[in-house]
């Protein structure tokens, strides 16, 4: 099964906008530097941080690793071919690796909801655990469903917008007592 296009499958991050509700901001990269207090929620969608070494470079014939770590190479993944470079393996290494070590951590205080298919062949469901891990946060929720790598039908539709509107509702509370609250 194809890709829809335009489907999303990276983080999805809310800013607060103190003028107006939350705004979707686009892409984000995973990175412990990508998050600010301004950001109100996270979607996460497939999220495959430490892609580079967990899933290429573990995956990658020695032969190809090489030609990587010569330069630059070419790569398939997912039906698509990429240029992997040896300065985007070693910009990971350097500053963008979350998922080993003890402290490595994203301080990430608003909800989050992290959603993955189980038939998912690129990257193994047990990442969005993993990630789930090393927020700081309490209001974090991984949810798996019996979806592939592109979460691209619309039952993963509809849990992705739930999952929005989950985090959401975290945000905003409506106080009944207060009419002027909501």
């Amino acid at each position: 099964r194809g890709r829809a296009e335009g489907s999303p499958r990276t983080i999805r991050a809310f800013r607060r906008d103190p003028r107006s509700s939350p705004v979707p901001s686009g892409r984000l990269p995973v990175s412990r530097s990508a998050f600010s207090p301004r950001t109100a929620g996270i979607v996460g969608l497939a999220a495959d941080p430490d892609f580079t070494e967990e899933l290429l470079l573990k995956r990658l014939p020695a032969d190809v690793i090489e030609r990587i770590m010569d330069g630059m190479e070419q790569v398939e993944w997912g039906g698509t071919k990429y240029p992997i470079s040896r300065a985007l393996i070693e910009d990971a290494r350097e500053k963008h690796l979350l998922l080993d070590g003890a402290e490595r951590t994203l301080d990430i205080q608003c909800p989050v909801r992290l959603l993955h298919g189980l038939l998912d062949e690129e990257v193994p469901f047990n990442t969005a655990v993993r990630l789930a891990n090393r927020i700081k946060t309490e209001d974090v929720t991984v949810s798996l469903s019996k979806s592939g790598h592109y979460m691209d039908d619309i039952d993963d539709f509809k849990r992705t917008r739930l999952a929005i509107q989950d985090c959401l509702e975290s945000i905003f509370v409506v106080d009944l007592r207060n009419p002027g609250s909501g």
